[in-house]
């Protein structure tokens, strides 16, 4: 969902969303690879958002990935007690490709522009 299509309720819900995932995943990852929460979804109505992440290293991606999974019912309990929203909605994790995407695009470029020195 564009920016532009989202409601000034739903950006500030996502906002204080990628707040407190972060927030979470601080407090309870064993620190084997860096979680990088880069932004969170709500939906229109407010109950279900997807917390979009970037794991590093990536031979790490997996077992990062599983044990935020595991953990969803956790977060959930704690977005309640963090948030102030009257409802909370269930957040799911999904990884960030375009994120992803991203930094092998700037890894090539570096690599071409190193190739051309």
């Amino acid at each position: 969902m564009s920016e532009k299509t989202r409601t000034e309720r739903q950006i500030k819900v996502n906002q204080s969303l990628t707040k407190i995932v972060s927030d979470f995943i601080n407090e309870n990852s064993n620190r084997q690879s860096l979680i990088t929460v880069t932004h969170c979804d709500v939906s229109p109505d407010l109950r279900n958002a997807v917390a979009y992440i970037s794991i590093l290293p990536e031979d790490k991606e997996g077992p990062a990935f599983d044990f935020l999974q595991r953990r969803e019912h956790d977060l959930f309990d704690f977005a309640k007690k963090r948030s102030e929203l009257r409802r909370t909605p269930r957040i799911k994790f999904a990884i960030d490709y375009g994120e992803k995407n991203r930094q092998r695009i700037q890894d090539i470029s570096r690599e071409l522009s190193i190739e051309e020195e």
